[in-house]
């Protein structure tokens, strides 16, 4: 398993219960590479164009997301076979938001993602919360990227 430590900096704002400030990551085989997962579905194989789940709606993305990450990686296994990924595996996350989302909403979808880190043992690492024009689909307002460790 992954070795995790923290490094926050007491001069600096920190929010513990959603990410770490500063992660080092030791003793580790491998790296998990999820990108720009959002609140669509569809044909797995691209036959089809991709159905956004609650369009419009940035709250009701973000926790589709959350549920939906965690039942995806729960089925990818580590590379040695001694097990699934989970949210403990989660080092680092970008979350993307529309520019079209308000503060309210922002802080709103921020708490789906801090109850969905809440029962990690070691907060992420984060990178930066970006506010985007556009994302792939008009539709779609919420999406993230994350790597993970095993």
């Amino acid at each position: 398993m992954a070795r995790k430590d923290v490094f926050d900096n007491p001069k600096h704002y920190e929010n513990p219960k959603l990410y770490s400030r500063g992660l080092r990551l030791s003793n580790f085989s491998e790296l998990f590479f999820i990108s720009g997962y959002s609140a669509a579905s569809g044909p797995p194989d691209g036959s089809g164009p991709p159905v956004v789940e609650y369009p419009n709606d940035a709250i009701s993305q973000m926790q589709w997301i959350v549920e939906s990450l965690d039942a995806y990686i729960a089925n990818v296994p580590y590379s040695d076979g001694t097990g699934h990924y989970s949210v403990n595996d989660v080092i680092y996350f970008d979350l993307v938001l529309s520019s079209t989302i308000d503060g309210d909403t922002r802080e709103q979808a921020l708490y789906y993602l801090e109850s969905w880190f809440a029962s990690a043992d070691t907060k992420p690492s984060t990178g930066i919360l970006k506010m985007v024009e556009a994302l792939a689909s008009p539709e779609i307002l919420v999406e993230m990227e994350l790597i993970l460790a095993h």
